[in-house]
């Protein structure tokens, strides 16, 4: 048995939020070349589809989603619409993220309030739809 097969996850489900693009791309495609389904979560529907057509590329099934982490409602269809689906999620990945590239004093109070409903908000949110 080499390393790698410990890492197997083969037979699990995945939900990577913000898998549209850089980052959460990368994740998703790294769960699905170590074996689990991936459900792709994505303000940007075509970019979720884009990732989804490479997780099939690799074998792997794929669920894109367009989802706004910071709608509580949206958050639970999501979930629900997964487990639905393929009858379990073993792991949440809470990528989805927003940030404006420039210092915080140049930054708006409204992009300082969007960052921490993104990053902050929305990660809770999503744990506590997943949470049993």
């Amino acid at each position: 048995m080499g390393i790698l097969d410990r890492f197997s996850l083969s037979g699990k489900t995945a939900l990577v939020t913000g898998a549209g693009r850089g980052l959460g791309q990368g994740m998703a495609l790294a769960l699905a070349e170590a074996g689990a389904d991936i459900a792709i979560a994505e303000l940007d529907l075509p970019a979720a589809e884009e990732t989804a057509a490479m997780v099939r590329e690799r074998g792997r099934r794929a669920l894109p989603f367009k989802s706004d982490v910071t709608d509580f409602e949206a958050v639970q269809a999501m979930f629900k619409n997964v487990v639905e689906e393929w009858k379990r999620l073993d792991i949440l990945v809470n990528n989805a993220g927003y940030a404006q590239p420039i210092s915080a004093l140049e930054m708006s109070v409204q992009d300082w309030e969007r960052m921490l409903a993104v990053d902050l908000k929305g990660a809770f949110l999503c744990c506590k739809a997943v949470a049993p």
